[in-house]
């Protein structure tokens, strides 16, 4: 065997082709460009096993340009030609391949849970840039998919990349698990049963948002004090006529009141904001002036000139809606509310030991049920549950069994709910 290309001197006129040989197990790598053209030495290397007895003057292979599709065992035909012009060609197989890998530029980055406490990520959010010679065949993250339980994490995620020649590309990069948390307890919202830590379960919390615990609600919209932009002059008005109810001041007093606060929510529906404020003052003066006595109770009187105070403060803010305005009319034993929607007035007396009485209004007939429930959210008990005519309502409770603490009383009446709270002292 000769592989040497330098002419023998006495080789002029040699008529003996050459034998052709192609080495086994030769292994040709595409280019990083996805292509490849064999050169002179890797044909020399092919045919290395041929021979002549005056040398070898050059070898060819064909075909000789090999790209990604050629990817795997290719026939080639394998020519030599000696000194004297004498040549020879043999059949035989090469094996191309790739020998790169794909190139991945990864990134950290962050998702936020949605609504249901639910993120994904999709390849492309961690890959800043993804290449290969031969075309990539599939991307792939693991996990992709994250939970309120991954909040505030930072989460390990492997990215796989895969060419379309199966090699493989692995790596981790960094996901950061953030959401909103609206009272910073690390808990994300959507998972947060309660979402401002009030103690009160968001389903029955009337500012889910705004830390409320005494579930306060003037107006008596179904929207806590803590979050209400706008106040109902005509719920808040009632509010205050219930009060005046269950003061404990003699029904002539009450009457007189009741007739002051009627004229203060006409003003105000009629568009005289001062009038009003004016007929509120009045109402405040009298109040004061009977505070503590007649069985009016300070505490009472306190928290009805505080609510009064309020509704002023909201019409000179201008925070006022006066559109509902509550009709009260006088009696000797009791009064009438005539309002625009149902309305949970309460109940009295709160906190209380052995019986409270919640009332509730109803401008229609409607469905409604009336039911207690513990801080945990646990159905104690369902006072009412049936059709209910129009006008004002009143069912009694008795706490039998039930410790001493907060408990929650509900009103679904057609498709609104109204929730209070109701507190048993022992």
């Amino acid at each position: 065997m000769d592989n040497v290309n330098v002419p023998p001197t006495d080789c002029e006129n040699d008529v003996t082709p050459p034998v052709a040989g192609i080495l086994s197990n030769v292994n040709v790598s595409i280019r990083e460009d996805g292509s490849k053209k064999l050169s002179a030495a890797d044909m020399a290397f092919i045919g290395f096993l041929s021979s002549d007895n005056c040398g070898i003057a050059s070898y060819s292979v064909t075909p000789n340009t090999f790209s990604c599709e050629d990817i795997g065992m290719v026939e080639i035909t394998l020519t030599v030609t000696d000194f004297a012009g004498n040549s020879a060609s043999t059949k035989g197989f090469i094996r191309i391949y790739d020998g790169f890998n794909p190139r991945v530029t990864l990134k950290s980055t962050s998702v936020y849970l949605d609504q249901e406490g639910k993120a994904s990520i999709e390849p492309a959010d961690v890959i800043e840039s993804a290449s290969d010679n031969c075309g990539i065949a599939s991307y792939k993250v693991s996990p992709s998919t994250f939970t309120c339980e991954d909040f505030g994490q930072i989460k390990r995620v492997t990215v796989r990349v895969i060419d379309n020649n199966g090699i493989i590309y692995e790596n981790d990069v960094q996901v950061t698990v953030r959401g909103s948390d609206n009272d910073q307890d690390g808990i994300a919202d959507p998972c947060d049963e309660d979402e401002d830590d009030d103690g009160i379960d968001d389903e029955f919390d009337n500012c889910p948002l705004s830390a409320n615990a005494d579930q306060a609600d003037l107006d008596l919209d179904g929207t806590g004090d803590a979050c209400d932009e706008e106040m109902d002059i005509g719920g808040a008005t009632i509010n205050l006529a219930s009060q005046i109810g269950n003061s404990g001041m003699k029904n002539g007093l009450q009457n007189s009141y009741l007739d002051q606060l009627q004229e203060a929510g006409t003003a105000c529906s009629a568009g005289d904001p001062q009038g009003a404020i004016e007929k509120l003052q009045g109402f405040i003066k009298h109040v004061r002036a009977q505070r503590g006595k007649k069985g009016f109770s300070t505490s009472a009187a306190d928290q009805i000139i505080s609510d009064a105070e309020r509704i002023i403060a909201a019409i000179q803010k201008g925070t006022a809606n006066c559109g509902g305005g509550a009709l009260i009319q006088s009696s000797m034993s009791r009064h009438t509310i005539a309002h625009s929607q149902a309305s949970l007035l309460g109940n009295f007396p709160n906190p209380f030991s052995s019986e409270t009485t919640i009332r509730f209004y109803l401008p229609q007939e409607e469905q409604v049920t009336l039911t207690v429930y513990d801080m945990m959210g646990r159905e104690l008990i369902r006072l009412v549950d049936g059709p209910m005519l129009k006008g004002e309502h009143q069912v009694s409770w008795t706490p039998a069994s039930q410790h001493e603490g907060i408990y929650l009383c509900r009103m679904q009446a057609g498709a609104l709910s109204i929730t209070k709270k109701m507190m048993v002292r022992k």
